[in-house]
Order: C-alpha cells, then structure tokens, then sequence
C-alpha cells in the first residue's frame, strides 16, 4: 500500500466507477505530519497511485507520499488494523481464536482485474468465510480494489463479500477495521507463482491449504442456477436448435486478456481446422473472432457480459481454452475441458479440477515461465516456435480424457 496527502483540492473520475472521487486538502499550513488528520491522509495501491498521477495535471505539485518513518507510525496506532499475514505453519492467528460479536476485516486488492482470480479469490473468501463464522455472531468483510463493472456481479452474490470500495480512500475508513489483508500485485509473488492459485488466497488469508479438501478448493457460483440462465432466450434456442439433433457443442476460447498467455493468431486457423476436420463438434466461439465454416458457431455478440458467458460456457459439452477464466467457469459446471498452458504449470491452476487437463506448452521455456501481461517480439518468436510443433492428436487425446473422468465419476 502507499498513503498519501494532497496540497490542494483536486478531484478526479474513478476509472473503476466513473464516480468523481475528491481529495481534501488540510485547511492550515501543514508542519509536519501530525498535523494531517486520517481523513486527509489516503490510502491506495502503489498501481493505481500511478494511474492518480497521470490523471491529476501538475500531479508533482499536488500529492505528496507519505515516507516510511510516517507510514510507521500509522501502522502502529492501536486503532490500525491488524495485517492478516501469510500462513505460517503451526502458527493460528489471532482471528481464529477470538470469540466475539462482530467482527470487520478489511480485504485490500483482494483479487485483482481479472475473471479467473476474482472467481478463484473469492471462493477462497468463501471459505475463510466459513471457518471464522462460528467464532462471532457478524462478520463483515470489505473490499478495497477497483472493480470493473462487468465483474460487480460476481462480487455483490457473493455470501461472505459485504461491501466494495473504490480505491483511493481516507485513511479514517481503514481504522474502522479489526483486521486488514492485502494482496497487491500478487501475480509477482513467488508464492503464487510456485503453488495452486487457490491455496496461495488461502495461505494469504490465514489458512493452512492442506487442511482445506480437494473438492472445496472447486469454484462455485452463489445462486448457479439463476447465473445460468442470464444468456437470453436467443442464445437458449440457438443452442438447443443443435442440441436436438444430437450435436455436440465445443467451446474454443483461444485468446487470454494478454497475448502471452493466448494462441497466436498465426496458428488459430489451424487449430480450428483440425478440430472441424477431426471431430464431430459444433464449434462455438464467444470472442470476436473472424472464422467461416458452417460448424463454427460465433456468439460474440451474445457474450456482452460475464454472466452471458457464464452462460454459454455452462452450455456446452466441451471446452478448450487458454490459461483464462474460461476453465474455471467450466469446473463449476463439470464441463471436460483442455487447457493450453503458455506460461505456467498446469498443476498450479487445474490441480483440483478433477474434468480439466492441463498442457504445458512452452515447459521449459524460462523467458516464458510465470509470465502473466506483456508481450515482446521475443515472445512473439516464442511462441511461434511452440505452436508450430504443436501436437493437435494429443490435444484430442486430453480432452478424451477429460471427458472419460466425467463418465467414470471421477472427483
């Protein structure tokens, strides 16, 4: 986190709601920073205070960063709340042996922008939830990230989420808190790097992972049903039309919000031949995706919104992606699934999905290895070099497979 003040008033448009956020500046001159009080001192991350000083004109003259030594003495205030750290073994936090009334916590970037971490993060929320409820009697857990819209959804149905709050915020919000945890820029830890996705919000939150099942660790959408029928009478009928003459329907989403982590769009013709060519699918797409062929279905205008593509993901018999929020979805729904994998082990991410397997396609490339945004020419060379070897009759092999735990029950 970083803490701030401003020099004079400013205000700006939240790009995570398009509210106007203002920032007030102390009415006298300032000495030192005892004079500040916590509601003139804000609290962000260190991201999304680079994104406030491109926003504010002559930002250098106007905000100013708190140093060390101040950032300090806020944090020891008793009012400050207590930091949830990562778990330690044979170590249980304070949280877990109180007994109380009420409790607030306080969940600072909690889980990023993407899809896939919210939907993994907050099942994770879910569980902590779970296990502290029965030491008080009102839980309350915030969040403090930037949001986007389209994901608002997931967050307002989850059970143990009571409250999101765009950030920057005064410091005064926070000191209303018991606890606090905070998971800035946890992508770059090596700890979510080197263990399943799911156990790192777990261990981050206080929990031992190996004391959690397997089967828990799955994702799991509050009121599924009612997500699952958001896609609209268009897409329902659409989709029944071939589900009623006996066709299959295999989801392809080729492309993650990040280049690296996508199919290049050298390759992606063909993918998609192979698959018209060597299976009896009806292909469907759900990105913008220009590929003509009388068993490619695209409903990419039908996908405006998460819950439409939660929607669509939950139709379909099969599904091949990329590392994306695509196979998470598809857990829920005990959909088999094959994931490519560019930059990371699959272990880290499908581990408790039992109907997913997971190829690592560039295994042993460093330059590729735990990558998650940016895209460089050398990267581009790549991973043209990995989908060019790459082995499409395993492809079909796995996703055989996937579809084989399904029959065989497997959990």
């Amino acid at each position: 986190m970083i803490f701030f003040h401003v020099l004079k008033d400013v205000q700006v448009i939240s790009r995570g709601t398009g509210d106007v956020v203002r920032f007030r500046a102390p009415r006298s001159p300032l000495v030192g920073i005892q004079d500040l009080t916590s509601s003139q001192i804000y609290f962000t991350t260190h991201a999304q205070y680079a994104q406030l000083v491109k926003a504010i004109p002559d930002a250098q003259s106007v905000l100013r960063v708190l140093d060390d030594l101040a950032v300090d003495m806020i944090r020891r205030q008793d009012t400050f709340p207590v930091d949830i750290s990562f778990y330690q073994q044979g170590i249980q936090q304070e949280i877990f042996r109180r007994h109380g009334k009420s409790i607030k916590i306080a969940v600072i970037n909690g889980m990023g922008f993407g899809i896939g971490d919210s939907i993994v993060g907050l099942q994770a929320l879910n569980i902590f939830h779970g296990r502290i409820r029965t030491n008080y009697k009102r839980i309350s857990i915030d969040m403090f990230q930037r949001i986007k819209p389209e994901l608002r959804p997931l967050y307002q149905r989850s059970n143990a989420v009571n409250q999101v709050y765009d950030m920057p915020q005064t410091l005064a919000k926070l000191l209303g808190y018991d606890y606090s945890m905070s998971l800035e820029a946890f992508t770059a830890s090596p700890q979510f790097n080197s263990m399943p996705m799911i156990d790192y919000f777990l261990a981050k939150l206080g929990l031992d992972p190996a004391n959690i099942a397997a089967d828990e660790k799955r994702c799991r959408f509050p009121a599924r049903t009612h997500l699952a029928n958001k896609g609209g009478k268009a897409v329902d009928d659409l989709l029944a039309s071939f589900k009623n003459r006996g066709c299959r329907l295999l989801l392809v989403h080729p492309f993650a919000s990040d280049a690296v982590r996508s199919v290049p769009d050298d390759h992606l013709k063909t993918l998609l031949d192979y698959l018209i060519g060597h299976t009896d699918y009806i292909l469907v797409g759900a990105l913008d995706i220009t590929y003509e062929n009388k068993r490619y279905i695209n409903l990419a205008s039908m996908s405006k919104t998460v819950e439409d593509f939660i929607s669509i993901v939950s139709r379909m018999d099969a599904v091949i992606t990329v590392d994306t929020s695509t196979y998470h979805i598809a857990d829920c729904f005990n959909i088999p699934t094959v994931v490519l994998f560019n930059t990371i082990d699959p272990h880290f991410r499908i581990v408790y999905y039992p109907h997913t397997r997971g190829i690592w396609l560039a295994e042993g490339r460093n330059s590729l290895a735990t990558r998650h945004k940016g895209f460089t020419e050398r990267d581009r060379v790549e991973l043209d070099a990995v989908y060019k070897q790459f082995d499409h009759e395993r492809l079909l092999r796995e996703l055989d497979m996937a579809i084989e735990s399904i029959r065989s029950g497997a959990t």
